[in-house]
C-alpha cells in the first residue's frame, strides 16, 4: 500500500493575553484547534498558514517563525505539522469558510480569542498532549523551536 504524505500548518496567533483558536465539529464532537490545514500545491509553509488563517478567521497575519514541528503517522498517512507563530496585521476576527468541504459538510463552527488561563483549562482542546507545553511557552514568548516527536493514531 502506498504511503500518503502531507504537510500541515497551524497558526499560533497571539492576541492580547491569549491566542486565536478555531472551533471544529467532527463526528458530533466540538474540538478547539489552532487555525490551519494543509498546504496547496506550490505553497510555502508561510504562504499556506497566511491563506488558511484568512480563510478561517478573516484575519491577516504575518508569519514570524516555526515554534513546533511534529511528525504524525495515521495508518498509511505520514505527515509533518508545523506550528507557526504569527503576528496579526489586520482584518476582523470572524467566522470564515471551509473551502475544502465543498460538499456542504463544513467542520468549522466558530473562531475565538481565548485567554491563556482559559486555554490551559479547556477540556476539548486538540491535541491535548500539547496544551500545557503551549501555555508554558506562551508565557515565555515561545523562546525556541521544538521538535515534539511523533504522534501515532
Amino acid at each position: 500500500m502506498a504511503t500518503k504524505s502531507q504537510i500541515g500548518i497551524r497558526a499560533l496567533i497571539v492576541s492580547g493575553d491569549g491566542l486565536i483558536v478555531a472551533e471544529h465539529e467532527e463526528k458530533g464532537e466540538r474540538l478547539m484547534v489552532f487555525p490551519g490545514g494543509g498546504l496547496e500545491e506550490g505553497e510555502t509553509i508561510f504562504e499556506g498558514v497566511t491563506r488558511e488563517v484568512k480563510e478561517e478567521t478573516n484575519l491577516d497575519v504575518v508569519p514570524e517563525r516555526i515554534v513546533y514541528t511534529r511528525e504524525v503517522i495515521a495508518g498509511n498517512s505520514h505527515g509533518v505539522e508545523f506550528y507557526i507563530l504569527c503576528r496579526m496585521n489586520g482584518g476582523n476576527l470572524s467566522l470564515g469558510v471551509d473551502p475544502e468541504h465543498k460538499d456542504g459538510n463544513f467542520i468549522l463552527r466558530d473562531v475565538h480569542q481565548i485567554s491563556i488561563d482559559d486555554f490551559v483549562h479547556m477540556s476539548n482542546w486538540h491535541p491535548k498532549e500539547l496544551q500545557h507545553l503551549i501555555a508554558d511557552d506562551f508565557k515565555k514568548g515561545f523562546p525556541e523551536n521544538r521538535f515534539l516527536g511523533t504522534a501515532r493514531f
